[in-house]
């Protein structure tokens, strides 16, 4: 897993010593790193109770020992399907047993309710685009409301028009993009694209980290990668800190593997100052593509395909082949969340891609296969998520976070 830390807590308001997090059962590792690294800064408590199920598949909340009267309450659950032990946990599971969480807590009396959601759930369906349809993501939204959460965080909506589905809960959706434009400044340094990558010429500190924890952290495997930045402030990060060459735009180029990701792919070209490209597609019906043409140049140049989620592969390795045979170089795939649901790491594994980079919003290095350890990296993401709670709870502003200089 890679570490970048391009920012840090900051202990300023004692008050946030009153703050609890309870983990769900989705990706409970994401939850438990984002209260540690909370935990480093602030005498917050992490609630020792966990959802279970009754025999017939009900979710079952016991008591909550910690006293949460008049606290800030922290609930952080990724919807993904979790297999862990012999419990299975869907993701209508883990949505219920979120609702079931937020609900004991407000019963408790606390003083504010935060959503951690890394994935929002269901927000692929986000408008009416056919008769007789629903719209999935306002359904969420008006069930949250109904049980009056105080904030809504999330990564990388699928569309960001769900911000607008919420109208009295405030939402803070938080973008990957920081952590992917490193990941790419890291792979140009690797390949020698540029002449600098730094002020001094060095791209920071690669350090081996082992993860000895004796807490439910200690999955996390040891080639995780710890890329540390001189400065730990983040109004002390300096636009020019990092700066490609002026060759470098006619060898990087960042493709969208759809139109719906085209607002992104711009945003983050413009900021790396290389060239960009999107692939029109043409869909039978959900799952299956009849047409794929690239609008863009691509050869002679490393390819990064951007999405907000990977899920079965098939459209992302087709993307990839399309690429190659347009003349691209290499190709890597960078997307938030990490499905990889059905037929996948195979997919993954018998493809073209260099890399698929994710994050660990909904996936961890365990529940990555051995074979592909080598063909998929994940970004540890739960700094940036532990500093949005942070800056929520103390009234400060998200733009510093979300527009960060790396």
């Amino acid at each position: 897993m890679l570490e970048y830390d391009i920012c840090k807590l900051k202990n300023k308001v004692s008050t946030l010593n009153d703050t609890v997090f309870l983990i769900g059962n989705g990706n409970r590792e994401f939850g438990l790193k984002v209260a540690k690294t909370f935990q480093k800064t602030y005498e917050c408590i992490v609630s020792q109770c966990k959802p279970g199920k009754f025999a017939n598949g009900e979710i079952k909340i016991d008591s909550i020992k910690e006293n949460i009267r008049q606290k800030d309450i922290i609930l952080i659950q990724s919807i993904i399907n979790t297999q862990e032990g012999n419990n299975y946990y869907s993701v209508n599971d883990l949505f219920m047993e979120l609702c079931t969480m937020i609900d004991a807590v407000i019963r408790g009396s606390a003083r504010s309710v935060t959503v951690v959601l890394p994935m929002y759930p269901y927000q692929r369906q986000d408008r009416k685009d056919c008769s007789r349809c629903p719209i999935s993501a306002r359904m969420i939204t008006s069930i949250l409301e109904s049980l009056k959460v105080s904030r809504v965080i999330v990564f990388d909506l699928h569309a960001s028009q769900i911000q607008g589905f919420f109208s009295s809960t405030p939402l803070d959706n938080l973008f990957s993009e920081p952590y992917f434009i490193k990941y790419i400044k890291m792979i140009c340094h690797q390949n020698k694209l540029c002449d600098s990558l730094t002020e001094d010429g060095k791209f920071g500190k690669l350090i081996k980290v082992n993860n000895d924890d004796e807490d439910e952290i200690s999955q996390t495997n040891s080639n995780l990668i710890d890329i540390t930045e001189s400065s730990n402030d983040l109004s002390d990060i300096n636009e020019d800190t990092m700066e490609f060459n002026r060759h470098l735009s006619d060898k990087i180029c960042l493709v969208s593997p759809d139109e719906g990701g085209i607002k992104r792919v711009i945003r983050m070209a413009n900021k790396m100052n290389v060239q960009s490209a999107f692939i029109y597609k043409e869909r039978k019906k959900a799952s299956e593509i009849s047409r794929m043409v690239i609008m863009g140049d691509v050869k002679d140049k490393i390819c990064f395909l951007i999405d907000d989620m990977i899920d079965t592969g098939g459209t992302a390795c087709k993307a990839c082949d399309l690429l190659l045979e347009n003349g691209a170089k290499e190709v890597y795939m960078c997307a938030c969340h990490g499905l990889f649901s059905g037929p996948c790491f195979d997919r993954i594994n018998n493809s073209k891609f260099k890399k698929v980079v994710v994050t660990n919003t909904v996936i961890n290095d365990s529940n990555i296969k051995k074979e592909l350890q080598d063909k998929i990296e994940i970004i540890d993401v739960t700094e940036m998520c532990a500093i949005a709670i942070e800056r929520c709870l103390n009234g400060q502003s998200l733009s510093e976070l979300i527009n960060i200089k790396v």
